[in-house]
């Protein structure tokens, strides 16, 4: 007969949690997930610019033997700058570690080879991070919370989430540097210390921080770097590096951009007071999913560098959480955490502060679908095309030979930056020899990068000619005269793009709201509709209006799906639709909606109209205005085109 004591121990030791097992499950699965992930977004087009411009400089230098060459930062550094770039990107960056990419990219050179690659790393940050905490920890439990809190932080799911960036194998190369020290691997140390040097230059500032940290207010205290004399090599080691990187730096690029112009100009309270509540926001998305515990330890000092560039910058990506600056912060924000939960009883870390830290974590997420669209950065971008219409570019690909000089869109440059003629921008076409010209009138960065204008241009004067359209993609071809070998009209849908924000940053534009508001309608198809209560607050000049698109010339048929109720009091003429650009002084098309043309209340029915371009238009509008006493719903607006005529 067994004892209830001895029963109850028998049965605790087989449910307890071996912490060690399961932290090693957290890096295989996150490597799994986000590899699936991320090769999705790939192919849907949802990776920008920093990609291509990698997979260039690594393309050129594996295969032309170039020095990390590329053309596609170009496009971002002109528009920023004002200055043309085309060369190394160590001009832009120090970031010597894509040489390690360069011999791998040669046996596979393929674009999925530095997705796999980047969320490899970043799994095997979770991997060493857990190797550290169990080891400064001495406490498999305690090295399973931290653990799990750095595994489930949005940051770190915005950096793998967020196409190819050198600093995303920061947090690999910075945890396997300290636990080098922990165990006393000396070579492993340095290897790991440059490797983590070599991400970014400003990585160097961080390091200094930390190690100076260390030797000034960790003196009789426990230390990441075992000894204090490990500390200060770190310090010289990274401070040497910074200077370094900043005379080379200027060699390929002579001006560096800086974020923070509003400062070095004089003006640090103009710089403080630019966006200073979405600062305080950042700080607040970046410290919650910690719990407010790495506030506890003197290394959180170390990340003052950081923190004083997010509140002095007026680039505001910089305090966006969905993009890859928690590459910066996540390491050493990491090892303050470690280092208060070093301070704490195991008993008396709150179960309440970790759930809510967890749930912090999972809502901010860029994989919770509530944020899609609703927090800045990539990461929270849905896709910007439907399958529909990712086949029609894949199907002009197929169009472009291989290696010919390309002046071509973001983001669909991103898959044809194995060519060392392709360029994202380029100060004259005739310079340059561009044959081919590719873009996508349904992405923002269709205008952001000027080929609303540029493309007009260049078939009106001739250089260029219409070698394919397909449902707003455009392909020019040098000296073509032909028409289109590839025809697919353009189609497309605008909606109120969400409940919270409202904006889709790679849409081609949106539906702005006028005396108007959103609404859940589940009889609708967007789930969320416009609704202009006419009834209630009297007639109302402006419910709706934009998206502002660009269309080329040609024949279209644009369909509102409306509903409205009627009350007692309605008399006369529901509302306008019409099609108008020039803020509404050309008018395309117009048709005042009465009852007749709706039928039955309260069911949703279409209302078209038709209209005409002569010539290309940069800011079609389909608007919704007078409407009358009656509450009119907008479900969704459907243009098709009839016929292209260019």
């Amino acid at each position: 007969m067994v004892s209830h004591s001895k029963l109850r121990k028998m049965l605790s030791t087989r449910l307890g949690i071996d912490y060690r097992k399961v932290a090693i499950v957290f890096p295989v699965t996150y490597f799994i997930v986000f590899s699936y992930l991320d090769l999705v977004r790939f192919y849907n087009f949802n990776f920008y610019l920093d990609f291509g411009a990698y997979l260039q400089a690594i393309y050129t230098t594996a295969f032309y033997g170039k020095l990390l060459y590329e053309n596609y930062d170009a496009a971002t550094i002109f528009l920023r700058e004002g200055i043309p770039y085309f060369g190394s990107y160590l001009g832009i960056h120090f970031s010597p570690i894509l040489f390690i990419f360069v011999p791998i990219f040669r046996v596979f050179p393929f674009p999925e080879t530095l997705i796999i690659l980047k969320v490899l790393a970043i799994s095997l940050s979770i991997f060493f991070a857990y190797k550290v905490a169990l080891a400064f920890l001495k406490s498999a439990k305690l090295a399973f919370i931290a653990t799990l809190l750095y595994t489930l932080h949005p940051a770190l799911h915005s950096l793998t989430l967020f196409d190819f960036q050198p600093q995303a194998f920061f947090p690999l190369f910075m945890f396997l540097t300290i636990y080098a020290l922990l165990k006393g691997k000396v070579v492993l140390y340095f290897l790991s210390l440059i490797a983590a040097l070599s991400t970014n230059e400003f990585m160097s500032i961080l390091i200094c921080s930390l190690a100076f940290v260390d030797i000034v207010l960790k003196k009789n205290t426990a230390s990441i770097f075992t000894k204090r004399k490990y500390a200060a090599i770190t310090f010289i080691t990274a401070l040497s590096w910074y200077i370094m990187a900043s005379l080379i730096m200027p060699m390929f690029k002579p001006r560096v951009f800086s974020p923070w112009t509003a400062l070095f100009s004089g003006g640090i309270v103009e710089a403080l007071a630019y966006g200073f509540l979405e600062k305080v926001s950042y700080f607040l998305m970046i410290i919650l999913p910690f719990g407010f515990i790495p506030l506890r330890s003197t290394y959180f000092l170390a990340l003052l560098p950081y923190l004083g560039s997010v509140f002095t910058s007026t680039y505001a990506g910089l305090f966006q959480l969905g993009w890859h600056y928690g590459s910066y912060f996540l390491p050493l924000m990491f090892i303050a955490l470690i280092d208060s939960l070093s301070k704490v009883p195991k008993l008396k870390v709150s179960k309440t502060l970790l759930i809510i830290s967890i749930a912090v974590s999972v809502f901010l997420s860029p994989l919770n679908p509530i944020t899609a669209g609703n927090i800045p950065g990539a990461a929270y971008d849905p896709a910007p095309f439907n399958k529909e219409h990712i086949n029609y570019i894949f199907k002009v690909f197929k169009l472009i030979p291989e290696n010919a000089s390309i002046l071509v869109q973001t983001p669909l440059s991103q898959h044809l930056a194995m060519n060392i003629n392709a360029y994202t921008w380029v100060p004259n076409i005739e310079d340059y020899n561009i044959e081919y010209i590719l873009a996508d009138i349904k992405h923002i960065d269709f205008k952001v990068y000027g080929f609303n204008r540029l493309i007009p241009q260049l078939l009106s004067n001739r250089s260029y000619g219409l070698y394919a359209y397909a449902d707003g993609i455009i392909l020019l071809r040098k000296n073509y005269t032909g028409k289109p070998i590839l025809y697919y009209p353009f189609k497309a849908t605008f909606k109120y793009a969400g409940l919270i924000g409202g904006k889709l940053r790679v849409s081609s534009g949106d539906l702005v709201l006028g005396d108007s508001r959103p609404v859940i309608d589940l009889t609708s198809k967007s789930f969320v509709v416009v609704l202009c209560r006419g009834a209630a607050e009297g007639p109302i000049d402006v419910a709706w209006y934009g998206p502002y698109i660009f269309l080329p010339p040609g024949t279209y048929n644009v369909t509102f799906v409306l509903k409205v109720k009627k009350y007692s009091i309605s008399n006369g003429p529901i509302m306008k639709l019409d099609v108008a650009s020039n803020k509404g002084l050309t008018i395309y098309s117009s048709k005042i909606i009465t009852f007749n043309d709706i039928g039955n209340e309260n069911q949703w029915v279409n209302a078209t109209l038709t209209f005409s371009l002569n010539s290309f238009v940069d800011d079609i509008e389909f608007r919704g205005l007078n409407v009358g006493r009656y509450d009119v719903y907008l479900d969704y607006i459907y243009v098709e085109q009839v016929k292209l005529s260019i």
